[in-house]
């Protein structure tokens, strides 16, 4: 049994020897073959050349690669995944927020019950902050809405099989939890601790948090699209409605019906409306325009295997 460890990683230079060190001490305690990926995403600090010197004190169970720009997270997992020889796939961030050592439960959970992916998830109690309740919010809201998984994280495990099937997609923007949701409902879950980042800071800021979470809406998501559709619904009923009961006053009571100032709101509302109803539906398109001129994944600049 062989597993394949993936890491993507951004500007974390000063944290990359001590993980490195930590995943081969953890693999030496079960004494079972491994590999370990580590893909720069375009880093603009040393952390390429950290990752060089890794590679040559370790050559046979370390492979390195390099993208010629930064794609994010996902896509730069993503990218590891091409090189993988393992049965299974772990994947975790570069940031020594999840203990490698505790890759032990996820390996134990996903072959005991076999299982098909199996997260680390944060254990309840754990310190809350406005990005991790956003991020449970917002995971909970998908549930609701999508029929999402509704938990999940960068701290993973999943057989080989799953990573065949996911690895047909070519979408420009890859978001690897709604890939493999896709495929199973074989999914287990392990709590784990989360530890505070020791060195640099997140590459999450507010602005990227929001891009990403309107990349996942409108490449993965329809609920925008329901929106619309019960949004217009309702009000074509309720302005339905209005009509009919200006022209009952009208007619049966004969009220004059004033209000020249109510009906340009309603028409200004009513615009509004439409061209949001358009600028949804053009960036829909614009992510089809994008998959079927093949904009590429990931492009990669240097590979060390």
């Amino acid at each position: 049994m062989k597993y394949s460890v993936v890491i993507p990683v951004y500007n974390s230079e000063a944290s990359l020897r001590e993980l490195h060190d930590r995943l081969v001490n953890t693999f030496a305690e079960i004494n079972t073959p491994y590999e370990l990926i580590f893909v720069d995403d375009f880093s603009k600090d040393k952390s390429w050349e950290v990752l060089k010197e890794i590679k040559a004190s370790n050559s046979d169970k370390v492979k390195i690669l390099r993208l010629a720009k930064n794609y994010g997270q996902h896509n730069a997992t993503f990218s590891g995944f091409r090189v993988v020889e393992g049965n299974y796939v772990i994947t975790i961030d570069d940031d020594l927020q999840y203990s490698p050592e505790d890759m032990l439960k996820l390996i134990e959970k996903i072959t005991s019950e076999h299982l098909d992916l199996v997260y680390g998830i944060e254990e309840k109690g754990s310190k809350l902050s406005v990005k991790n309740t956003s991020s449970k919010l917002w995971k909970k809201g998908s549930k609701a809405m999508e029929d999402a998984l509704g938990e999940g994280s960068s701290f993973r495990i999943f057989s080989v099989k799953l990573l065949s099937n996911i690895m047909k997609h070519n979408q420009h923007f890859v978001f690897l939890d709604e890939l493999l949701f896709w495929y199973t409902n074989f999914i287990g879950f392990v709590p784990v601790k989360k530890h505070v980042r020791l060195h640099g800071k997140t590459g999450y800021s507010m602005l990227n948090t929001f891009r990403f979470v309107t990349s996942i809406t409108l490449s993965y998501g329809t609920w925008p699209l329901k929106l619309m559709t019960y949004g217009g619904a309702l009000f074509s009923f309720l302005s339905f409605s209005i009509g009919i009961f200006f022209i009952f006053k009208k007619i049966f009571l004969g009220a004059s019906v004033a209000g020249f100032t109510a009906l340009i709101v309603m028409i200004s509302f009513s615009t509004s409306l439409i061209l949001l109803c358009f600028g949804i539906i053009g960036k829909y398109l614009k992510n089809i325009y994008t998959v079927l001129n093949n904009k590429p994944v990931f492009s990669i600049k240097e590979e060390h295997l």
